[in-house]
């Protein structure tokens, strides 16, 4: 259960650069995020 929590540090990460640097978020990276994201519950849920 360590890995789905570590993964998620990076959409934390992301998020914080948003809201406290105000970065753009690229369509790129934004895929990005929806992968790691869906990864990161499929591991979570034991798939």
């Amino acid at each position: 259960m360590v890995v789905p929590i570590d993964k998620l540090s990076m959409l934390i990460t992301i998020a914080f650069s948003g809201i406290v640097f105000h970065e753009k978020l690229t369509k790129k990276a934004a895929v990005g995020v929806v992968c790691i994201t869906a990864g990161t519950l499929l591991i979570a849920m034991n798939f």
